[in-house]
C-alpha cells in the first residue's frame, strides 16, 4: 500500500510541478511544465515506495534546501519592495477595499 504520497490529489502534483518549472525558468530560462509535472509524480511514487524512514532522511536534505530557497527569494525580492521594512509591516487589504 503506497498511502498518501502516491494517492494525493492530482492538483497537488500539478501545482508542485508548475512551481518547479517556475523556479527553473527563472534561474535557467528553460520551461517545460509537463516534464516537471511528470518528474514530480515520479518523485512522489519513489517516496511512497521508499517508506517513512527514507523520507526522514530526505527531509534532512530538503529542509536546508528550503531555507536556502526562502533566503534567496527574499533577497531577490528586496529591490522590488525597497528593503524588508515594508514586508515586515505589511497590512492585508480588507475585502471592501479590494472591491472598490
Amino acid at each position: 500500500m503506497l498511502g498518501y504520497f502516491l494517492a494525493a490529489p492530482i492538483h497537488v502534483q500539478t501545482a508542485s510541478g508548475l512551481a518547479v518549472d517556475g523556479i527553473v525558468k527563472n534561474v535557467f530560462g528553460f520551461s517545460s511544465p509537463a516534464t516537471f509535472i511528470i518528474l514530480v509524480g515520479i518523485l512522489k511514487a519513489i517516496l511512497a515506495a521508499m517508506g517513512f524512514e527514507e523520507i526522514k532522511f530526505l527531509n534532512q536534505l530538503a529542509v536546508p534546501a528550503l531555507v536556502f530557497l526562502a533566503a534567496w527569494m527574499l533577497t531577490d525580492l528586496r529591490p522590488f519592495v525597497r528593503g524588508f521594512e515594508p514586508l515586515i509591516h505589511a497590512n492585508p487589504i480588507s475585502k471592501n477595499a479590494a472591491l472598490k
